[in-house]
């Protein structure tokens, strides 16, 4: 792409709306573990300059090995499928990838999905 296209683009995009989704795996492990999460990415927002996430979505005591169960990550994946008003590009923030799936790659794979 060259910079006249990167420029077009820019250009049409007027707004950005963030996506936030969090999860934590083990009904052991600490409820503030999401909100930790959530601060670091509005953290990352505040460096990047884009708005706060206006969507925040969060999976407590869910494991990442399948999506059944994972109502919030289910929720925010039919979101994501309806269609974006013109002008608005939609981006989605986590704490780490392997917060969207199991490891990594289950991530990339969840991401295709979108």
């Amino acid at each position: 792409m060259n910079w006249r296209n990167k420029k077009r683009l820019a250009m049409a995009v007027h707004t950005y709306v963030v996506y936030f989704y969090g999860r934590f795996s083990d009904p052991k492990q600490n409820v503030l573990s999401i909100e930790q999460q959530l601060q670091a990415c509005r953290d990352k927002c505040r460096k990047l300059k884009l708005p706060m996430p206006k969507f925040v979505f969060m999976d407590a005591a869910r494991s990442g090995s399948t999506v059944v169960g994972r109502d919030e990550f289910e929720h925010l994946m039919a979101l994501a499928a309806e269609p974006a008003p013109p002008g608005v590009q939609r981006v989605l923030v986590m704490w780490r990838l392997d917060r969207f799936g199991r490891n990594i790659w289950e991530g990339f794979r969840n991401g295709d999905l979108l």
